[in-house]
């Protein structure tokens, strides 16, 4: 099972009614992607859903981030990745890099939290991490581990 695991995104993302569209919208994207699931198995359709999931999840988070609306952003990015972790064990070798340069976003995002925050063993923790996995993924380019090098200049 590739998304049983996963709760609804409309229980984490608690903002206020400014962010109703953002709640109905991911939540409605998780809700596509079970059924999808549910349909059709894991295809690669599903794992292009999931993917855009991710890529919102982050998004948002950023977004709360500029806001300083930090709790919403740290539940988005959490959420990020537990689900990259839950479905990348499952995943096809071929969708693996995908699931790889997801998760350094995720690393990289996780790690400008905890540099607002004044968390600086945990931004370097993770901001290391997505070097790491950037290093080594042939998907990722050199504007990806120019990111992470530049996070990493500015937690230092």
């Amino acid at each position: 099972n590739l998304l049983l695991k996963c709760t609804p995104m409309a229980a984490v993302v608690t903002a206020p009614a400014a962010n109703m569209e953002l709640r109905h919208e991911l939540y409605g994207m998780e809700e596509a992607i079970n059924m999808h699931h549910q349909q059709y198995g894991e295809t690669l359709e599903l794992v292009e859903m999931f993917r855009n999931l991710l890529l919102k999840c982050n998004s948002a988070a950023m977004r709360c981030l500029e806001r300083s609306q930090t709790d919403m952003a740290r539940e988005l990015l959490e959420k990020a990745e537990r689900l990259i972790e839950e479905v990348g064990t499952k995943l096809n070798a071929d969708a693996r890099e995908t699931q790889q340069k997801l998760q350094a976003t995720t690393f990289n995002n996780l790690s400008c939290y905890y540099s607002h925050e004044g968390d600086w063993d945990e931004a370097l923790r993770y901001c290391t991490r997505a070097y790491s996995i950037e290093k080594n993924n042939p998907e990722a380019t050199h504007t990806d581990l120019a990111t992470s090098s530049l996070n990493m200049c500015a937690i230092l």
